[in-house]
């Protein structure tokens, strides 16, 4: 073979390694995008606390960057309101209040559910605002129990208590039946 083909085939080789590499390089930068999850949160808990009657209210969503089993990483937004039947709610979102899994709680989500996993009484979640003393406690650290915390406008602080027994599991609901997609940073 002459010297000026094997250049050919060279360059040609070079060329084709180039292109395949931008191709890899795009489907892995963009065709493994991961799409965002949001689930429905509803809960309604009886007042508990001296001053609150009726009860206290959690709803909202939270949502998360990909299915299957989870971290408290992957929990990458929320936006829950804490509220009586009578006063303004409190609002709860990443921006404002922090996610935190305790003990060995299993979290896992599927296009249909998000699931909460306790098995004993030293695992649990909570999303809290330190700033207003608002929070949604599942599992309460030590017994199997829900609580929600509501700052009232007097001042005080109404609670919802609910026990239940362990194991123990709190499945929420996908939002509809569409997954909603997210890529910042991407063109794809």
């Amino acid at each position: 073979m002459s010297s000026r083909a094997g250049e050919q085939k060279s360059g040609i080789a070079r060329t084709l390694t180039v292109a395949f590499a931008l191709v890899a390089a795009f489907v892995g930068v963009c065709g493994n995008a991961a799409a965002n999850t949001t689930y429905e949160v509803n809960e309604s808990l009886i007042c508990s606390s001296g001053g609150c009657s009726g009860s206290l209210g959690l709803t909202g969503s939270i949502t998360v960057d990909q299915l299957g089993s989870l971290s408290a990483a992957n929990i990458v937004g929320w936006n829950l309101e804490i509220g009586n039947s009578v006063d303004t709610p409190v609002t709860l979102t990443q921006s404002n209040s922090a996610f935190t899994a305790v003990g060995a709680v299993q979290i896992a989500a599927t296009a249909s559910a998000l699931t909460f996993a306790l098995a004993v009484s030293t695992d649990g979640f909570e999303f809290d605002d330190t700033s207003t003393g608002a929070s949604w406690i599942y599992g309460n650290g030590g017994t199997g129990a829900q609580l929600l915390i509501y700052p009232n406008p007097n001042g005080g602080l109404d609670t919802g208590f609910q026990t239940f027994t362990l194991p123990n599991t709190l499945t929420l609901p996908a939002f509809g039946a569409a997954r909603s997609q997210s890529h910042p940073h991407s063109r794809c």
